[in-house]
């Protein structure tokens, strides 16, 4: 599905205090000012032809650049204002007026408020549903415990959140701890003791997930720390088998099987054939972003790359709207709320949902 670039703002209030109901009056001093500028792009002094010619060259695209910003602004296009508003400033600072100047800023920190997400979100595609958890620590279980669950197995043969699985971050490393679970869980066939958390190494781990005293897991749970984001922690879920009964046991199993839960510190890294938390189709080699949280989901392109957010290219960090569709590479995300497993497998049944 393919989304408009007029995106539905998540309201977040500013940093200054500045609320959305404030933004007609600077956005018609910041047209006003425009139109001020349009108007002086010719009255320049120059000295020689070659100097001429490139003042003219100047003020033609510096006078393109504010009718491009004065049609956003008009139409409400914000992503494409918030785009054109970071060129503005990146390219053209020592020709702006020392009034247009700090509006266009507070007009840039505006839209980014507007538009910041600070609620969990999940980008989704054809094949996963990724959730980006910006935290310290998760839990990983069967949800409708005490706690609620950050990495939800909605089956019957795993214990309930705060019994089941822990994982924590203490300085540089990630832990992960049995909470005392029912029926245990196992790593290289030796049994995870409650209050023994255990480091995880950078490269994949995989824990057994509720196996029996005479029967085999039939949940594997993928852990991987990327070697180039040591700061964060990828997870997946993997079933050994179909034995009697588990579909009775696991309705939510083709769901949960298709999620990737991301759980990082500050930011994770987005590329093709580097090993960082968010692998996306492409070519090329390097890391071609990260995505960070700082009051909000930021994606930030890495030097002399580009993002796309919806239609708008951004190579600056942007912020990530709800409704949005973000380009990575060669991969698309649509951008969610992020859905616990048993209000979507509800959804699934009733409505179709993904």
């Amino acid at each position: 599905m393919m989304v408009g670039t007029s995106v539905k703002p998540h309201r977040a209030a500013s940093p200054a205090g500045r609320t959305e109901d404030d933004r007609p009056a600077l956005v018609k001093a910041v047209l006003q000012q425009l139109m001020t500028a349009e108007q002086c792009t010719d009255a320049t002094m120059v000295l020689t032809r070659s100097a001429k010619l490139t003042s003219r060259s100047n003020s033609a695209t510096q006078a393109q650049t504010f009718a491009k910003l004065s049609a956003a602004l008009l139409q409400s296009r914000w992503l494409e204002a918030l785009a054109v508003s970071q060129a503005v400033l990146r390219n053209g600072s020592q020709s702006l007026t020392s009034t247009l100047h700090p509006q266009i800023a507070e007009l840039r920190r505006s839209i980014e408020q507007q538009l910041l997400v600070n609620s969990t979100i999940d980008l989704v595609n054809e094949t996963h549903r990724i959730h980006l958890l910006p935290r310290r620590s998760v839990l990983v279980g069967r949800p409708g415990g005490e706690l609620p669950v950050d990495v939800a197995i909605d089956c019957r043969l795993v214990s309930r959140g705060e019994r089941n699985l822990s994982l924590s971050c203490s300085g540089a490393n990630w832990h992960i701890e049995d909470l005392g679970s029912t029926n245990g869980n196992f790593l290289d066939g030796s049994r995870l003791m409650p209050g023994a958390p255990i480091t995880l190494p950078v490269g994949q781990t995989q824990i057994q997930i509720g196996r029996g005293q005479r029967s085999a897991a039939p949940i594997i749970l993928e852990v991987r720390r990327p070697a180039k984001d040591p700061g964060a922690v990828v997870l997946s879920l993997r079933r050994t088998g179909a034995p009697l009964g588990m579909a009775d046991a696991w309705p939510t199993a083709e769901q949960d099987l298709a999620r990737r839960w991301i759980v990082f510190r500050t930011q994770v890294g987005v590329a093709v054939g580097e090993d960082c938390a968010l692998r996306i189709d492409g070519s090329g080699e390097g890391i071609t972003a990260a995505i960070r949280y700082q009051n909000g989901f930021w994606v930030v392109p890495s030097a002399g790359s580009k993002v796309i957010v919806n239609t708008v290219e951004f190579d600056a960090p942007a912020p990530i709207p709800l409704g949005a569709e973000l380009r990575l590479g060669n991969s698309r995300f649509r951008v969610e709320t992020s859905v616990p497993a048993t209000t979507e497998h509800v959804a699934t049944e009733t409505e179709g949902a993904l």
